[in-house]
């Protein structure tokens, strides 16, 4: 029985993704990334000299 070898993937594996994938690129694997969630997209659009 022969191994299957493992996928490497590189920077135009990431940028080949479709628009919109969220995903990360950590050592040679790809990993899918959440969406981000309320509190981050508040903070994010928050006008910081209000503060």
């Amino acid at each position: 029985m022969a191994l299957t070898q493992k996928k490497f993937y590189t920077v135009k594996d990431i940028y080949d993704l479709p628009e919109g994938q969220r995903a990360e690129l950590i050592d040679g694997e790809i990993y899918d990334m959440a969406p981000p969630g309320t509190k981050h997209q508040e903070i994010s659009g928050a006008d910081i000299h209000r503060y």
